[in-house]
């Protein structure tokens, strides 16, 4: 994958940080041609077919964790979301989109599904763009090592013209969840998580998102929620079982509710937008 962003696309500075969890190749004719071209029988890649306008592109979609991306060659903005895209855009049993659902339908979609939370796009002007998607991330909360992301050359440039980026406090009841906590179980998390009691703790927008499923579909399963939201079922219970404690209720049939707290903590989040 990332060869196939150097070769057609330039590369991504992302790829430096090592905090993608997961991608999906997005394809226009022209593009699958030249990839393949280059690639022969080594494309073995599942990707999306780009239909029309789309035909030179070569996109992809990065799962970074605590913030996702969509990004393209050949001027294609840079789209930067705080929360995963709807799955029937970026799902692994989507085979095709227009240039119309990824600038129209996939951020109208976030909008609904996410009211309280921001996204952005950005043009990919060489001396501002890096600056405006550092600075977008630092005002919600998203601290990035800019140094290791950039070559010293280009990090003193940026730091002569723009300084760093201050980070801003999260917003109450949304903060990051690092990649770490999603996929380690261990001892040492149980500790930090379990001590704090509801009311004291600061929720990750994956905590949210789940809070917000189960707001939605009471008694479901934690595969259930794995599914929807396209995440690992160990992340997922990891979180109902240590950031959710006293805001999740595991009943006898395995299956999670909310609890009061946890509803409460939604009506103060704002994303339930028109549903309360």
């Amino acid at each position: 994958m990332h060869y196939i962003l150097c070769s057609y696309g330039g590369g991504h500075f992302i790829f430096r940080l090592k905090v993608i969890k997961s991608t999906r190749l997005m394809l226009g004719s022209k593009a699958e041609y030249s990839v393949r071209k280059i690639l022969k029988n080594e494309l073995k890649v599942n990707y999306i077919k780009l239909d029309g306008q789309l035909s030179d592109k070569a996109i992809i979609y990065l799962d970074c964790g605590d913030f996702y991306l969509i990004e393209g060659s050949h001027s294609f903005k840079l789209w930067v979301y705080l929360a995963p895209p709807s799955r029937k855009y970026v799902g692994y049993e989507v085979t095709s989109l227009s240039h119309f659902d990824l600038t129209n339908m996939v951020p109208e979609a976030y909008e609904k599904e996410y009211p309280n939370l921001k996204y952005t796009d950005v043009v990919h002007s060489p001396s501002t763009w890096q600056n405006k998607v550092f600075e977008f991330l630092a005002e919600n909360g998203i601290r990035l090592d800019v140094e290791a992301l950039l070559n010293k050359e280009d990090y003193r440039r940026y730091v002569t013209r723009f300084g760093l980026p201050v980070v801003r406090p999260a917003k109450s009841c949304v903060s990051r969840v690092s990649s770490e906590s999603a996929n380690d179980v261990g001892d040492d998390h149980k500790g930090s998580h379990s001590n704090a009691s509801p009311g004291q703790r600061i929720l990750s927008p994956l905590a949210i998102q789940i809070l917000l499923y189960l707001h939605r579909h009471p008694d479901s399963k934690a595969r259930d929620i794995s599914r929807h939201l396209g995440l690992p079922l160990k992340a997922i219970n990891h979180v109902l079982h240590l950031d959710l404690k006293g805001y999740c209720i595991q009943v006898s049939n395995f299956n999670w509710i909310n609890s009061a707290e946890g509803e409460r903590v939604l009506i103060n989040s704002g994303v339930l937008g028109d549903e309360e």
